[in-house]
């Protein structure tokens, strides 16, 4: 698993390469999840840390917020940013229910109350 998201980060330029403000703030977003899928947390926690101090970025995702928190193992977060992206509408039930990268929350009982 490690390696195939490594080569994938890896074919990419950084998130500070993407150049457009906001093409650059929707690259961090997808490395910091990467990030956090390879192991590499204090990368992934850097960058959300980033984007959370930005005030135009600080809730504009909060469902990849939370896909990353359950990579990062960091639930509490996780549910927080997963509850956000469900009263914004933002996420379905579908995509709860279906999406893996959720699937560390899953045995959590928060997670059934969400989903519904």
């Amino acid at each position: 698993m490690l390696g195939r998201h490594g080569e994938a980060s890896g074919a990419r330029c950084g998130p500070s390469q993407c150049g457009d403000h906001d093409l650059s703030r929707l690259c961090a977003r997808g490395y910091a999840h990467t990030y956090a899928l390879e192991g590499r947390n204090h990368r992934a926690r850097t960058l959300l840390a980033s984007l959370l101090s930005d005030s135009r970025w600080g809730d504009a995702a909060p469902y990849s917020f939370a896909v990353t928190y359950a990579a990062l193992g960091q639930k509490d977060s996780a549910f927080r940013w997963l509850q956000r992206s469900v009263e914004d509408r933002s996420c379905t039930a579908r995509e709860l229910n279906n999406d893996h990268g959720l699937d560390p929350l899953r045995s959590d009982p928060r997670f059934s109350q969400i989903a519904r």
